[in-house]
């Protein structure tokens, strides 16, 4: 009687580990074909119509020289996409933007980010390769929710020590940037659980 019991409830707790799962496997698809659903908008003034409605932005290949200050406008805006287009400034008023999570300004004319930038917290992917950036402000050590960035083919020389306190940073692109074999050394023992990509160290002097 005491095996058959102890049978029984062995089956029972399978059962409910079984449905469990099942039912986790059920919520995850559900959130991604959700997530999955959110329309990109390309036209601007499309997007002016629904404003609210602005979750992901894609104004890249438009030849703006400017950042339109129309997108502020949407409060909701988590993926904004402005890559190979003509800007050579990040606005100030970026961190008006408080709901971002991505931002792409690849192949651009840059020459800076604005401490501003990171006052955006929720920020987990920053993508700003192909531009002439020289410096990452100590402010980046804010972004705690930061997971990668992208700053290939940059000017980039050093990075500041701040960047230990992204503590969710898994990868960093650093390619096709002439950094000494000291400054990546460095940068791999203040973050070394972070996945980054180098090109061959170079010999020249900063």
């Amino acid at each position: 009687i005491i095996k058959a019991a102890t049978l029984r409830n062995k089956k029972m707790k399978l059962r409910l580990k079984i449905v469990l799962n099942f039912a986790l496997i059920i919520l995850s698809f559900k959130s991604f074909s959700q997530a999955d659903t959110i329309p990109v908008f390309k036209d601007l003034q499309l997007a002016l119509k629904s404003p609210k409605d602005v979750i992901k932005l894609d104004l890249s290949k438009q030849k703006l020289s400017e950042f339109p200050i129309e997108i502020y406008q949407f409060t909701n805006l988590k993926e904004l996409y402005l890559s190979k287009n003509r800007m050579e400034s990040i606005p100030a008023d970026i961190n008006k933007l408080t709901n971002l999570e991505i931002i792409d300004f690849s192949k651009n004319k840059l020459t800076q980010l604005p401490v501003q930038l990171f006052d955006c917290i929720k920020l987990k992917k920053i993508i700003v390769n192909q531009n002439d950036i020289s410096t990452i402000p100590k402010e980046i050590g804010k972004l705690n929710q930061l997971e990668y960035l992208d700053m290939w083919s940059t000017n980039i020389g050093a990075v500041p020590d701040e960047i230990k306190h992204c503590r969710n940073l898994k990868e960093i692109d650093f390619r096709v940037i002439e950094m000494t074999r000291m400054e990546q050394d460095r940068i791999k023992v203040i973050i070394p659980k972070v996945i980054i990509h180098f090109s061959p160290y170079c010999t020249c002097s900063r």
